[in-house]
């Protein structure tokens, strides 16, 4: 079964760094140490999750939110329950196109919880949300497009990602 992915990072950045070994070349890499997600959208994001129905969290970290005609994701958000720091990314999986609920869904954590959204496999492919964080930019990603609403989300993910989008997401 195919599974198509893609991510959120915050945008709490931070400016500390850590060394560690490059996995491929063995060279020495200096790697950003990122904040992570304020205790305020640590919440928010728990709160969204739950209000929405999430099953979980299972072994692997992963929540299960599901929508009438059998529509559904999975969200990867391993740090924020089990006590390991701060959340600093999610991942969102489904076996089936992206529907519209779960890009509007996805969209709405990127805006409340400060989060852009990226590939899952080009960590150059990232859109900001809406807002002071958002629309400030990054030095990280500066070719990053800013996202006004659910539908950029939606056809950001097909054109750029090249993600399926259900027939009733398509705009």
């Amino acid at each position: 079964m195919t599974t198509y992915a893609f991510g959120l990072h915050t945008l709490r950045l931070g400016t500390a760094t850590r060394s560690l070994k490059h996995p491929v070349t063995g060279e020495v890499i200096e790697v950003p140490q990122d904040e992570g997600l304020t205790d305020d959208e640590q919440r928010t994001l728990k709160n969204m999750i739950e209000t929405a129905g999430g099953v979980g969290p299972d072994d692997f970290g992963f929540y299960l939110i599901c929508w009438p005609k059998d529509e559904h994701i999975r969200i990867g958000a391993g740090e924020l329950h089990s006590g390991t720091g701060k959340c600093k990314t999610l991942t969102i999986e489904s076996e089936q196109p992206f529907a519209t609920k779960a890009i509007e869904f996805v969209f709405s954590i990127g805006c409340r919880c400060n989060m852009a959204f990226r590939s899952s496999v080009n960590p150059e492919l990232v859109a900001m949300p809406p807002g002071p964080l958002g629309e400030s930019g990054s030095p990280r990603w500066p070719s990053a497009v800013t996202l006004t609403n659910a539908t950029d989300l939606s056809e950001w993910l097909h054109n750029t990602l090249r993600l399926p989008i259900a027939p009733d997401s398509e705009r």
